[in-house]
């Protein structure tokens, strides 16, 4: 089969032709089920070959979610995968790879790592759903670069800390109540002796996200840049509160997708748009009401509700405390 393009095109082996309606992910991270085929165990801070499709890439295992006992089908715990081993992980690539699930496609979603001393392949794996793929995008990787596990593993930060580590998000309109919540809930916990940390949308775009805008593309690469900032807390043990309205389901889901099963809470602060505006803290609405902020949310930009949320805050009709009490028992 040979084809030929209208226009000429820098293409080269691995690249892809699709129907623009069904576009794959593009992702440098990514979940996972292998099953890891070789008799030396797992090892999180080596590099493997990664073979997808025609591609080969370099590829690191970040992070065991759980192994699958065979006998009786529960999952449990693991910080590695030994011969025969199913078990669900997070996989880091040095350069983007295209993909889809493996449950939509098969070949898309398949692949196997290769120990690239011995050529031998060691696991083959199937890449699991993340959330809205619509949106996905690759998470920028330096060149010249390669993944060092972490000095002291999660796991230890969380048995000195005596609580596991969390991301818990609060989402929602400007002025429905995220910060206030989110500040209140991190004193309850600090003071109750819980390493915690509080990542706040303003704070972030005083710094690390001081360059963007309020463009599509800007909220996501600000809410990228967020979750990577939540991850590294995570990974330090920490229960960490993130407040940031994150008006798009991909751009959570995409954060949810970065840490481990069950270790993301997403929270929606509810809250009615003419609440909001009333409210105003910020005097945002009155500056979007005389055409000085284009592009707020729920005003000149959409903000999408959660469908998954495993808690809702309804702050019209429930006071800042019991909305605190409400989080803390969920």
């Amino acid at each position: 089969m040979v084809l030929t393009t209208t226009d000429a095109l820098d293409m080269s082996r691995g690249d892809l032709i699709v129907d623009p309606r069904h576009l794959p992910r593009s992702v440098t991270l990514f979940d996972a089920d292998i099953c890891w085929m070789h008799e030396t165990p797992l090892a999180r801070e080596r590099a493997y070959v990664m073979l997808h499709t025609t591609q080969q890439v370099q590829a690191h295992v970040t992070l065991v979610h759980h192994r699958i006992d065979m006998d009786t089908l529960d999952s449990g715990r693991a910080e590695s995968l030994e011969m025969n081993d199913i078990g669900r992980v997070s996989v880091s690539t040095g350069r983007a790879i295209h993909c889809d699930a493996y449950s939509l496609n098969a070949v898309m979603g398949g692949f196997v790592l290769v120990d690239p001393q011995s050529n031998v392949t060691v696991a083959a794996g199937m890449i699991r759903p993340a959330g809205d793929l619509g949106r996905a995008t690759a998470a920028p990787t330096s060149d010249n670069v390669r993944w060092s596990g972490w000095n002291i593993p999660r796991r230890e930060r969380e048995r000195r800390n005596g609580h596991r580590a969390a991301v818990v998000w609060l989402t929602g309109l400007p002025g429905s109540g995220k910060t206030t919540i989110a500040r209140a809930i991190e004193r309850r916990l600090f003071d109750s002796g819980c390493q915690t940390m509080l990542l706040d949308g303003d704070q972030l775009r005083h710094g690390l996200c001081g360059d963007l805008g309020f463009s599509p593309g800007e909220r996501a690469e600000n809410i990228r840049r967020a979750g990577e900032a939540a991850r590294l807390f995570f990974e330090q043990g920490s229960l960490v509160l993130c407040a940031f309205v994150s008006p798009y389901r991909s751009d959570r889901n995409q954060v949810r997708a970065q840490l481990p099963e069950g270790a993301f809470v997403e929270v929606f602060v509810s809250a009615p748009l003419e609440t909001c505006m009333q409210r105003d803290p910020k005097g945002l609405y009155a500056r979007a009401r005389r055409g000085e902020v284009p592009q707020l949310t729920g005003v000149g930009a959409p903000y999408e509700v959660p469908t998954g949320a495993q808690v809702v805050l309804d702050t019209e009709h429930s006071p800042v405390g019991d909305s605190v009490e409400e989080l803390l028992r969920a």
